[in-house]
């Protein structure tokens, strides 16, 4: 639910020329954006150019270039991340913009936890569509989420299963998201609360190289999950990024033709099959995650785990062409 009456919650999020996302609830703010971009991408399939400004970072003029029209009038769809922690360019600019919004350019700015420009914010959530993402705190909105993601799949799930998972996953949202589209795409029929307390009874131990395997198969929620377990069984997010780039280094000589000498028939045709289900886009833009997190984590960020998750997101996203 949202926290204002004026507000729309994750999952009324449409596509409208002018959408503010805000909230804390970081999982949310994604699937907000991913429902616009969904709607979009359906309305105006691969004509639809999608482009991300950082207004934290924003350089001058960036905004009339991205919304100017285009030559063949290509639809756009323009996120803005890390609003609220705008330059003061960015906040002049996005008001000009505003005052005559582009035709066939949608712009969704996420305002993020910067708390710059409160005055204009307040003004844009009342006068264009509004989505807010408020942090999940209690037990019982923690369920919803798990009930929602349930109901969404098209399946379902006992009340005290519900109850299983939160107490088990529930510190972690983002966990316990990736433990529910899990465990729906493990079994069949009901969920039930002896299926939950099977499966995190039945846990093993995962280590990086698990959490690399599951990106290069772009399986994001199995990779978040082994992620927490690596985590939980002492894997530092350096050796889990470190595994992470040596696969990808790896799917990379496979996708160019150059076999590393040394590996054994049964490597080469993993590899070979998973070379093949990456473009070189996606490749390219997953190295550079890859690197991105690592220079995160070993430069001593603040939450290397964060890094390490946004990281597999991003690379498990790009193979899925979803960015």
């Amino acid at each position: 639910m949202a926290s204002n009456n004026n507000a729309l919650s994750w999952n009324q999020a449409f596509a409208a020329p002018i959408v503010i996302i805000t909230g804390k609830e970081e999982l949310l703010v994604e699937r907000a954006y991913e429902r616009i971009r969904n709607q979009l991408l359906k309305e105006n399939g691969n004509h639809l150019e999608r482009v991300e400004l950082d207004a934290g970072k924003y350089t001058a003029g960036s905004i009339a270039t991205q919304t100017s029209p285009s030559l063949f009038a290509e639809p756009k769809l323009l996120r803005i991340i890390n609003g609220g922690s705008g330059t003061d360019a960015f906040f002049t600019e996005i008001g000009k913009y505003l005052e005559s919004p582009a035709d066939q350019v949608w712009v969704v700015i996420q305002v993020g936890a910067g708390r710059r420009g409160q005055p204009s914010w307040n003004l844009m959530k009342k006068k264009y569509s509004w989505v807010d993402c408020p942090e999940l705190k209690w037990e019982s909105q923690k369920a919803d989420l798990v009930r929602g993601d349930v109901r969404s799949a098209r399946r379902k799930i006992e009340e005290s299963a519900v109850h299983a998972l939160v107490r088990a996953a529930g510190s972690d949202i983002r966990e316990l998201a990736a433990v529910t589209g899990q465990l729906l795409s493990d079994l069949t029929g009901e969920i039930t609360e002896k299926a939950v307390r099977e499966y995190f009874a039945g846990r093993v131990e995962s280590n990086a190289f698990d959490v690399a395997d599951a990106v290069a198969q772009g399986r994001m929620a199995t990779a978040l999950v082994h992620l927490r377990q690596a985590i939980e069984g002492g894997a530092s997010v350096q050796a889990i990024i470190g595994a992470i780039a040596a696969k990808m280094r790896n799917i990379s000589l496979y996708a160019e033709g150059n076999i590393p000498p040394g590996d054994t028939p049964r490597r080469q045709r993993e590899l070979r099959e998973c070379a093949a289900e990456w473009t070189p886009r996606a490749l390219a833009g997953a190295i550079s995650a890859v690197a991105l997190a690592g220079e995160e984590v070993n430069g001593g960020s603040r939450d290397q785990i964060h890094a390490v998750e946004k990281c597999l997101i991003t690379c498990c996203r790009l193979k899925a062409g979803r960015i």
